[in-house]
């Protein structure tokens, strides 16, 4: 579950496993208020404004996790080509694409942006092993659940 202010008056939860209850009061009770409360279950989200004052948004679904065509594994040569499935409302969609040392991606991690589904890294790939995953963020900047995590290795340059 992710949890964000979109601005300094809404609440935004955003649910990859399980479900939340989520409801609009300033108390910490098990309901609101108002008596509502949506339930936002597993690939969805919802907003609610924090006033207090109003029922959480009816959840949407959280954009369709990217499938990755490739690099699966293996070597890359020089500017490669990352793939992935295309989300079914593309025209309205961006993509988030990291890179790290790490599969728990939390050493040297690079983001990159894409309106397509792929991108060619131009720039400098340091030498070594690396990880990447893909994501899909739609209109309302929700997004999607990571795409399995894959590795590469960019080769040393042998003089």
């Amino acid at each position: 579950m992710e949890t964000g202010r979109t601005n300094n008056k809404t609440l935004q939860v955003t649910t990859y496993e399980g479900s939340v209850a989520l409801s609009n009061t300033e108390k910490q009770t098990t309901s609101s208020e108002t008596g509502e409360e949506v339930l936002v279950q597993s690939g969805f989200f919802s907003e609610t404004n924090i006033d207090g004052q109003s029922a959480p948004n009816m959840p949407k679904a959280i954009p369709q996790t990217p499938i990755v065509y490739g690099p699966r594994i293996g070597k890359i040569r020089k500017n490669p080509v990352f793939s992935w499935s295309e989300s079914p409302r593309e025209d309205e969609t961006r993509y988030m694409i990291e890179i790290a040392r790490d599969a728990g991606f939390s050493v040297d991690v690079q983001q990159y942006y894409s309106t397509l589904p792929n991108i060619v890294l131009r720039s400098n790939v340091a030498p070594g092993d690396w990880y990447w995953h893909v994501a899909a963020i739609n209109q309302e900047e929700v997004r999607s659940d990571w795409s399995t995590t894959f590795g590469f290795s960019v080769p040393y340059d042998v003089r």
